[in-house]
């Protein structure tokens, strides 16, 4: 079993042609740099062990195949590094503290492990590169800080948090047939979950980012909590005591979340719920099997399906027990005036739409370019007019009859980009033609838009 140390600052040895550690041990310390300039694969096979310690680094013109173990306690750069699991010992790679700079792949079998609770933090990964990491192996963290890197978001394989931060700049993914299991661990960055997301009992996952919840699911009775200024978008089950002081969102809209276990609402929560018309069916709808605290902030958005009637009714959160109450209602962004009236229930929250609900969607990207648009929109009953604006821009929206008298202004003012709905106005004769124009003036320009609506009654 051999031994080659680069050791001392300011100490550097040079490497070509070709390199293999086999059964043997391999390291730059105390800040010395081992280069290998070769043109073929640095490999690490057998019961090899190669890395940097105490602030070593190791630098790498060629690809570097590990099936030993690779010890990081300080820096290694190279094109890419491969963990790759032949069977017998899993290769392995153990994480006190730095920073691996190379595009890092880590295959099934194999392990990412920062388990010594008093090291530093651990950066892998390349930030300009699709594959900068890329796994169907296993990670855990006990205490430290992961920072993972990868331009499209990382493929993270199954991973176990305990007491221990993974942090995603660029976004990272658990695919079905991963999990990603927490025992006190949190999250910051964005993490699609595909796969399952397990928050063992007792213990609980922060989420300071955004976690996706797609066609994966979420369990295990602890306590997923998304702190302030973090989100959770969802669809389908949520296992655990779920403790919102950040955003909740459906992530497929119209659709239904269902939480098997407790809800908590703090003060900084924002609950956003698309309804529709209650015909439709068409709304978001929040289920608690157990109790639910609300407070916070409820954000209606009308859309993007249907629209709701006056005089619809719509539950959008049932419970075991409901307690609590919002302290603000917003309708597509604005405050709620008289549009809504939410009534509290023993077992559940229901909003009712009690006036004209003007806006749809603000901040919908579907426009792209194409410049303001009004058209109208609605039933024969009951006619509205759609306006699009692409950018921020003062408004002037007003209904006429074939007279060409003004029957009512729907907007005056300053709009964000977004889709904007107005109902034809109340008190019109009851049939015929509504004409409505508008002057719309943005960064781009004024311009004039018209359209006409038929009312049959």
């Amino acid at each position: 079993r051999a031994w080659l140390k680069v050791v001392g600052a300011g100490t550097a040895a040079t490497v070509g042609n070709t390199f293999t550690v086999d059964n043997g041990f391999v390291a730059a310390e105390s800040s010395a740099v081992l280069s290998y300039t070769g043109n073929s694969t640095l490999t690490v096979s057998g019961k090899g062990v190669f890395g940097p310690l105490m602030g070593g680094t190791i630098q790498s013109t060629a690809e570097i195949d590990v099936r030993g173990q690779l010890n990081l306690d300080g820096l290694i750069q190279a094109p890419i590094i491969k963990m790759i699991n032949l069977g017998g010992d899993p290769s392995r790679v153990q994480a006190f503290s730095g920073n691996i700079q190379a595009r890092f792949s880590l295959s099934a079998g194999s392990l990412l492990a920062l388990d010594t609770p008093t090291n530093g933090p651990v950066t892998i990964g390349d930030s300009t590169a699709t594959d900068g990491f890329v796994s169907s192996g296993s990670s855990q963290i006990f205490s430290q800080t992961l920072t993972i890197l990868d331009k499209d978001g990382a493929d993270l394989g199954s991973f176990f948090l305990s007491a221990g931060t993974l942090r995603l700049p660029q976004g990272g993914r658990v695919h079905q047939g991963f999990h990603l299991s927490s025992f006190d661990g949190r999250i910051e960055g964005t993490l699609t979950n595909e796969g399952e997301l397990l928050v063992v009992p007792g213990y609980v996952l922060d989420v300071a980012g955004r976690v996706v919840q797609r066609s994966g699911y979420e369990h295990g009775a602890g306590t997923l909590r998304i702190l302030a200024g973090g989100a959770l978008s969802a669809r389908g089950a949520i296992g655990s005591h779920l403790v919102l002081d950040g955003s909740l969102s459906f992530e497929r809209t119209p659709s239904r979340i269902l939480d098997s276990l407790d809800f908590q609402a703090l003060v900084n929560a924002t609950m956003n719920f698309s309804i529709g018309s209650r015909a439709s069916g068409k709304w978001d709808t929040l289920v608690v099997l157990g109790a639910a605290q609300l407070a916070g902030t409820l954000a209606l958005r009308t859309g993007p399906i249907t629209f709701p009637h006056l005089g619809d009714t719509l539950t959008i959160l049932t419970a075991a027990s409901v307690s609590g109450t919002f302290g603000a209602v917003t309708v597509n962004g604005v405050a709620n005036g008289s549009q809504v009236k939410v009534i509290y229930g023993p077992t559940s929250v229901k909003v009712v739409i009690i006036g004209a609900i003007t806006g749809v969607d603000p901040g919908y990207d579907g426009l792209r370019g194409e410049g303001p648009k009004l058209s109208s929109t609605g039933t024969l009953e009951r006619p509205a007019f759609t306006l699009g604006l692409t950018e921020p821009s003062r408004v002037r929206l007003a209904a006429y009859d074939v007279s060409g008298r003004e029957l009512a202004v729907l907007a005056d003012g300053s709009l964000p980009a977004g889709m904007f709905r107005y109902p034809a106005p109340a008190g019109t004769a009851s049939s015929g033609m509504i004409f409505v124009r508008g002057d719309v003036e943005g960064a781009s320009g004024r311009r004039l838009l018209r359209a006409r609506a038929l009312r049959l009654r």
